[in-house]
């Protein structure tokens, strides 16, 4: 059995991740794309990978989300200090999905920002179960208030 090299090693772990792992380069074009984020957004890697991140983010939250990378490019960090947040995008299908996603500013060895990574996974069930338990709080805090009253 032969060791393999360190970059052998994250290659390998990046692409069998179960989790969407995109890089991006400083200009927002999509550079690395493994086969979680296939299966996630519907994209092949040959057909993204060179492509803006535009085809990923829904058309009315592009200007947001344009400012706060500009800003982490700039920075050399992200606002979100490494939290998953969630977020709405896009599949290939034109499809609105919900997901919970990690970003991180790649720096290269002498500090220079190079682009940025997220990773990325479905969380469209969750946001619609959390969403139908909010209206049932909701309408039982209405049922007690009206019977309160």
């Amino acid at each position: 059995m032969s060791v393999s090299t360190q970059p052998d090693i994250y290659r390998l772990i990046v692409e069998q991740m179960a989790d969407a792992i995109i890089y991006a380069d400083t200009e927002g074009i999509i550079r690395g794309w493994n086969a979680a984020a296939e299966a996630l957004f519907g994209y092949p890697r040959g057909e993204i990978t060179g492509q803006k991140l535009d085809l990923i983010i829904p058309e009315r939250l592009r200007a947001a989300h344009w400012t706060g990378f500009d800003r982490a490019m700039a920075r050399g960090a992200t606002q979100h200090g490494g939290r998953a947040i969630v977020t709405r995008s896009l599949t290939s299908a034109g499809d609105t999905i919900y997901v919970e996603m990690s970003f991180a500013v790649v720096n290269d060895g002498e500090g220079k920002t190079i682009g940025a990574v997220a990773m990325a996974r479905d969380a469209t069930q969750r946001h619609h179960d959390d969403r139908t338990l909010r209206e049932q709080l909701a309408a039982l805090q209405k049922l007690h208030s009206d019977a309160s009253a």
